[in-house]
């Protein structure tokens, strides 16, 4: 949670997140490479009534659109993207994402899921078992 990275993958390889619980997913790869972006809806500090808030949805989705930019360059053919979301995301943090992404050139595949139907938290991978192309989006959301 709260992670970007990118790696090289190929035939055979899977790539994913667990626990989506109400964050979001974004995905961008051709067949070589694949950067994951798991967005969490904001950040927080201890427990309780001691929990403050140290960033909000929007910085969150800043601070991973400047990480995927670290990754991007590996990304060197036709580029795919997904973008997966809880359902209960407020609108303008979708649209911050989509305008985030549209400014990259990026037009994500979308696909929402509901945090309380969940099944084991959040759960989506991109498979490439078998050589399959483009790659199988399976889960448990």
């Amino acid at each position: 949670m709260d992670e970007t990275s990118g790696t090289a993958w190929a035939a055979g390889d899977q790539f994913g997140t667990t626990g989506l619980g109400s964050c979001s997913f974004v995905v961008i790869f051709d067949d070589a490479y694949i950067i994951g972006a798991h967005i969490p809806p904001a950040r927080a500090s201890g427990t309780g009534r001691d929990m403050v808030l140290t960033a909000t949805g929007r910085e969150v989705i800043d601070d991973h659109m400047q990480r995927i930019d670290l990754y991007l360059p590996n990304v060197r053919k036709a580029k795919s993207c997904l973008l997966v979301t809880a359902k209960n995301l407020d609108m303008e943090e979708l649209d911050h994402i989509r305008q985030k992404l549209a400014a990259k050139g990026l037009r994500c595949v979308e696909k929402q899921y509901a945090p309380e139907e969940a099944r084991q938290g959040g759960i989506l991978f991109l498979n490439r078992k078998n050589g399959i192309w483009p790659p199988q989006v399976v889960g448990a959301l």
